[in-house]
This record gives structure tokens, sequence and C-alpha cells, in this order.
């Protein structure tokens, strides 16, 4: 079997597809993972209409930082420092939203890690 190498990337790059992971981090611990069916873009667009009302922020910045690793991860361009500033700002603006929302959702499951004391 042939292995399959990683691709080197910029790290300008790497820092906005770390972003975008921890964005979807954040979503999957508030019981709205990506399913493995549904492309990036699908997504997005499901997150963002899902949480339209109750947390317009987050669908706006997954947005955004779906954007950017779509063009970063699978183009060949290096992203700028503006972009990467854009890539984190984006993240602290859906941290923030999910903060800030009070859904049934929002609340991150207990691990047995956490009770622990």
């Amino acid at each position: 079997p042939t292995e399959m190498k990683a691709i080197p990337r910029p790290p300008s790059n790497t820092a906005i597809l770390e972003a975008y992971g921890t964005a979807l981090t954040l979503l999957a611990r508030r019981k709205m993972p990506r399913p493995m069916n549904r492309t990036t873009f699908e997504y997005s667009a499901e997150i963002g209409t899902r949480l339209s009302q109750e947390a317009p922020g987050v669908g706006t910045a997954l947005a955004l930082l779906t954007d950017l690793h779509d063009h970063y991860c699978y183009g060949g361009d290096t992203a700028s420092a503006q972009e990467v500033q854009q890539a984190n700002a984006s993240l602290r603006q859906l941290r923030e939203a999910l903060r800030q929302w009070k859904g049934e959702a929002n609340r991150p499951e207990r691990s047995s890690e956490t009770l622990r004391t």
C-alpha cells in the first residue's frame, strides 16, 4: 500500500486550518458535530440556518472560517497575515456568540474527567 504524505503548508495556511478545526471542536462540544457526509459548506450553511435567530454570530463566523479553510486547504495559495487575523477574529466571534447563547444544545456534555475533583 502507498502511504499518503502530509502536504507541507505555509504556517499561515496551517493557522487558518487550526482556527477552523477549533471552531468545529467548539461546535461538537455543544452537540453540533459536523457529520462526515456533509461538506464544509453544507455544514456551515446548516449551522447558520439552525442558529440564525438564537446566535447569529456563530453562522457568520463559521461561514468566513469555512471559506478561508477551503481556499487554503485545497488551493495552492498562501494566506496573508490579514487573512490569518480574519480567521482568528472569526474564531473569537464564534466563541463569544456561543458563550452568550443560552440554548440547550449549547451545554457541553460532561465527561468523567470533568466530574473528578
